[in-house]
């Protein structure tokens, strides 16, 4: 199948998430922020990023900004539901700087999974 980073600072959420993709096929890499995710991408770029968008270190509007300029082509699907400010602001920016869509937590696993499988064949 397709070879994903799940970008999540929630440990637990993210082995949810990784063990969920891998199940339906997957390979799956993970990394706790964007920071840690630059550092991977740099190494080898996936077919596609799941990332959180309020994490330490290196937020996900910032990856996301940063992969635009890298990697254009890569598909980033961006998740967000806590954090300050509001989420729907934050998943729209997220859009606005080159999120191929947008996830708010909670979310289901099917409905994750249907999202990647939409992303991967578009």
């Amino acid at each position: 199948m397709a070879e994903i980073l799940v970008v999540e600072d929630d440990d637990e959420l993210r082995r949810l998430v990784c063990r969920r993709l891998t199940m339906a096929g997957h390979q799956v890499a993970e990394a706790p922020n964007g920071l840690a995710a630059t550092r991977q991408i740099q190494e080898h770029v996936p077919e596609l990023i799941i990332s959180d968008i309020v994490m330490p270190d290196m937020d996900g509007l910032e990856l996301i900004r940063n992969l635009q300029k890298e990697h254009p082509q890569l598909k980033v699907l961006a998740v967000t539901g806590g954090g300050t400010t509001d989420p729907a602001l934050r998943l729209t920016l997220a859009k606005r700087f080159g999120a191929a869509d947008t996830l708010y937590k909670p979310f289901s696993l099917d409905e994750l999974l249907e999202k990647v499988s939409i992303l991967l064949e578009s």
